[in-house]
């Protein structure tokens, strides 16, 4: 039985630790980049550039990394869920922990979002539907569909945040 990561490591063939290791090691150089603002290129591409600014990747590098399904989910209809949000930073090295503004259905009284982690997620209701944005440590708000000004979290009726964190 596996106790530690440093056994896991140990029990993977070479190349696999070499391959883990280099992916690791890239996230850890790109997280120590300050994040900058990522405009959406599609309609509802809010997602993959709220993934691309918490990750510090370009808005194609993230839609590259998607599967199929996703990516045309993207250039048509957004990716839908939260679930598929926390998916593709998973399958991009990241991890994630969310808080809700409602608990098992219900609504949590006085929700008073704030940010979970240093660099976070978020998904917010606008006219139309959800939209994401990422959100920094101190609140400030990076909105794809807008200009690149940091706006306050107050502004924005937030639906979830979760913080997100390099798996390496």
């Amino acid at each position: 039985m596996v106790r530690d990561f440093d056994e896991l490591l140990a029990a993977m063939p070479a190349h696999a630790r070499e391959r883990a290791a280099f992916r690791a090691k890239a996230i850890l150089d790109r997280m120590a980049q300050p994040i900058q603002h990522v405009r959406q290129e599609h309609a509802n591409g809010c997602a993959i550039a709220a993934i691309a600014m918490v990750t510090r990747l370009t808005y194609r590098e993230v839609l590259a990394e998607l599967p199929p399904l996703i990516e045309e989910r993207v250039r048509g209809n957004g990716l839908g869920t939260m679930f598929e949000t926390f998916q593709a930073l998973q399958r991009l090295g990241y991890a994630v922990a969310p808080e809700w503004r409602g608990e098992w259905g219900r609504p949590r009284p006085e929700w008073k979002p704030q940010p979970v982690g240093n660099i976070n997620i978020a998904e917010v209701t606008v006219p139309g539907g959800g939209h994401m944005v990422a959100v920094l440590a101190d609140g400030a708000v990076l909105d794809p569909a807008k200009d690149a000004a940091p706006r306050s979290l107050a502004e924005y009726d937030v639906n979830w945040i979760a913080a997100v964190v390099p798996l390496g």
